[in-house]
This record gives structure tokens, C-alpha cells and sequence, in this order.
């Protein structure tokens, strides 16, 4: 009996014994995102850029040095430097004298020999624009390298030089001779005459030197020669863009038409020799 009861007292302590002996699950906490903490990125202030000014064409003041295409005469009621001049409002001093060119005086002092009465007080930039006069003269053409005033390519050196004594700074720009008639068209003897009987070969000759003489001191050329804007060796080009007023041109003076007609390319021209461009 006793063996009895001890057998069901152990039996019944059993659960007991085991269930204190297992572990309570310990609870595992949920992962939660952790609040990234926000970081002000330094921005570096940099100064504003100083705009550069801009380009005032009024403020220019152009010289131009040439023969009777460049001088106020009867050949053109507006010349080339007009239509410039009434766009850009700038000023022009006009240093233009009939019959010259870099080494013929006719009645005034060649190109190199002007340099001297021109005031190039405040002065950005000088053109020069002729001169076939220089032909039929009997004058040595020489070469780009020539010195002195013996020949033609040593006066086209000699004015480019009196100008950089005079005032180095300033912007050069050579323009060819707008083309001539040369007889072809002409009945009159005396029209051939009147122009010595210059030679398409010897005009040719003439603007290649010129720009051999530029090439020599980097000046740019506008080559208004080939610019293929009027031919005054044809009837139709003569009537239309030499004649004005009445008046009958030999094909030598262009007119107020065809002064229009070179505006566009001394206005780019201009522009060029200043470091500027049409956009500017």
C-alpha cells in the first residue's frame, strides 16, 4: 500500500518538475527604420560674373583714306561709308582725294604722304580703299618686298608703315579697286585714252600685289576686285550702277546703287577689323 501511494505521489510531481523547468520564450523586438538624420550640404557662393560691355558701334570713329570712290564728289549722292555710317551711327573722317593713289599725287599727296594730315586722335580704325590710278603711269610695280617709293609695292609699304609710326595702335584694313572699264563696250578712242589704256592683265597684277603687301603686314583684305557685285565692262552694269544724276560715267565712279551694294561687305568688314561679328 505504502508503494501504492509513493508510485502516484512521484507520478503526480512529474508535470511539475518538468513544466518549471522549460524557458518562457523571451520576446524578440521588431526591426523599425531608424530616422537618418538629414545633413545641409555647405553650397559654395561664388560671385557673380562682372558681364563683359557691350559693343557700341556709335562709338567708332573710322577713317577712310582713298581716291574720288572715297571723296564727296558728284560721282554718288551716298557713298559706301554713308549706308555704314546711318546704320552704326558712327563718325567718319574723310581722307578721300580724286586721281590718287599710293604712289600718283595728281593734285594732292599720294597715300603714304597723307598719312600726315590725318588726325588719328581717337581714331579705332582706317581703311584704305584704290587705287588702279596708280597705272598707266609707267611706274615699276615691284614686288611686296620693295622699300622706299620707287615703286609701287614699296609706297603700299611705305603707307602701311607711316600709319603704324604715326599710330600704332589703330586697325588697318585694305580694300581692292572696285573693277574698271577697260575699253570693252567703248566706241570712243578717247575713253581708252582717258584711262591710259590699263590692262584687265595689269589690274590683276595690281591686286595681287596689294594683297601680298597686306599678307606681308597681317592686315586684312576686303576684296571688292572679285566681289563680283558689277561689271562696268558691260552695257547693262554701266547704265545701272555707274551713272547718277544724269551724268555719264566712264565705268570708273560707282553710283549710289552700287555704293549700296559694297555697304554690306564694309559694314562685315568693319566689324572684322574691330573684333566684332554681325551676331555681336
Amino acid at each position: 500500500m505504502k508503494h501504492t501511494v509513493r508510485k502516484l505521489l512521484i507520478l503526480s510531481l512529474i508535470p511539475f518538475l518538468f513544466g518549471g523547468c522549460q524557458k518562457k520564450p523571451v520576446p524578440v523586438p521588431e526591426e523599425t527604420e531608424l530616422p537618418v538624420a538629414e545633413t545641409e550640404v555647405p553650397v559654395e557662393e561664388t560671385a557673380e560674373p562682372t558681364p563683359e560691355p557691350s559693343f557700341d558701334p556709335s562709338s567708332i570713329r573710322w577713317i577712310v583714306l582713298g581716291d574720288s570712290i572715297t571723296e564727296k564728289n558728284i560721282a554718288a549722292d551716298t557713298h559706301y561709308y554713308d549706308y555704314v555710317q546711318e546704320d552704326f551711327q558712327c563718325e567718319v573722317e574723310n581722307y578721300g582725294r580724286s586721281s590718287t593713289g599710293y604712289k600718283v599725287p595728281a593734285t594732292y599727296e599720294p597715300f603714304y604722304e597723307r598719312i600726315e594730315q590725318i588726325d588719328f586722335t581717337d581714331a579705332d580704325v582706317i581703311t584704305i580703299f584704290g587705287s588702279f590710278n596708280d597705272l598707266g603711269r609707267g611706274y615699276v610695280v615691284g614686288t611686296a618686298e620693295d622699300e622706299g617709293t620707287e615703286t609701287l609695292g614699296g609706297c603700299m609699304n611705305q603707307t602701311i608703315e607711316n600709319i603704324r609710326e604715326k599710330a600704332g595702335d589703330i586697325a588697318i584694313g585694305i580694300a581692292t579697286p572696285t573693277p574698271w572699264n577697260l575699253g570693252e563696250g567703248y566706241s570712243s578712242a578717247t575713253d581708252s585714252i582717258m584711262y591710259w589704256g590699263v590692262s584687265r592683265e595689269e589690274c590683276d597684277q595690281y591686286v595681287e600685289l596689294l594683297k601680298a603687301v597686306a599678307q606681308r603686314h597681317n592686315i586684312p583684305v576686303l576684296d571688292l576686285y572679285n566681289a563680283n557685285l558689277f561689271d562696268p565692262n558691260y552695257d547693262m552694269d554701266r547704265l545701272e550702277y555707274f551713272n547718277e544724276n544724269g551724268r555719264q560715267d566712264p565705268g570708273v565712279h560707282p553710283n549710289s546703287k552700287a555704293h549700296g551694294l559694297m555697304a554690306p561687305l564694309w559694314k562685315e568688314f568693319l566689324l572684322k577689323l574691330l573684333g566684332q561679328s554681325e551676331s555681336e
